[in-house]
């Protein structure tokens, strides 16, 4: 006797509906809403699927920390950065890995890339300053200013507890 199992390959294409979801006449709070069912990962990929003016659509919608969190996986994160206004991209700059931002500012021209950082927060300011002292090629510019500080002293259990 012969027994086929037949599985079921068919996959959610979640960066259609997402688009989906954004090019909706629903209210922006409930789009909001919505987004939050969907990894970062899936938005991110969405955004290639998206016009530039549905892209604005999203980039007012949600928070410039999920925003953020977005852009981090989107594979043309410097396309994305420009489409931003001036504020907007320098929030979006703060929030993101310091290794990303700097990346992207040493790609502009000298002109604007001092004018973004100008207008950073100080705290942002100092990690660019710092990341990008190093050339290319020390081990400094591959360093993150990302930890996380557990209080001397704590068992494993108090120690997860608290990562």
């Amino acid at each position: 006797m012969n027994t086929e199992t037949i599985t079921n390959t068919t996959h959610r294409d979640y960066a259609t509906e997402i688009a989906d979801i954004i090019r909706s006449n629903l209210a922006p709070k409930l789009i909001r809403e919505k987004l939050l069912d969907y990894h970062d990962n899936d938005i991110a990929a969405a955004l290639a699927e998206l016009k530039k003016e549905e892209r604005s659509k999203l980039y007012t919608i949600i928070s410039s920390d999920t925003l953020a969190s977005v852009l981090e996986y989107a594979d043309d994160l410097y396309e994305y950065l420009e489409e931003l206004s001036v504020r907007k991209r320098i929030d979006i700059l703060s929030r993101i890995e310091v290794a990303t931002a700097v990346e992207y500012l040493s790609a502009l021209a000298k002109k604007e890339r001092n004018i973004l950082i100008e207008l950073m927060p100080e705290d942002s300011k100092k990690e660019i300053s710092l990341l990008a002292s190093f050339d290319e090629d020390e081990i400094g510019s591959k360093m993150t200013t990302n930890y996380i500080a557990i209080p001397e002293g704590l068992g494993v259990r108090q120690a997860m507890h608290e990562l």
